[in-house]
């Protein structure tokens, strides 16, 4: 499990969760400030996962902002 927080204000911005085992890859993340989720999975005949992240790192800066920034989030109640 995986949390990503604003270094400014210290607000979530997102929660994740990632596996692998041999043969397939998975990573689910969640944005609270909008409630968006995205998930990615994969399969394949092994290797270490180096495409997987390659994948996961194009896409997060076009997934990133659907989330919002944390500075459009509302205060937690």
């Amino acid at each position: 499990m995986g949390v990503q927080r604003d270094p400014q204000s210290g607000r979530v911005i997102s929660f994740s969760n990632a596996g692998s085992a041999p043969g397939y890859s998975a990573n689910v993340q969640y944005y609270p400030c909008t409630g968006t989720v995205w998930a990615l999975m994969a399969n394949g005949d092994g290797g270490t996962g180096e495409a997987f992240f390659a994948v996961l790192t194009a896409l997060q800066p076009v997934v990133e902002p659907l989330g919002a920034p944390p500075t459009r989030c509302r205060e937690p109640r």
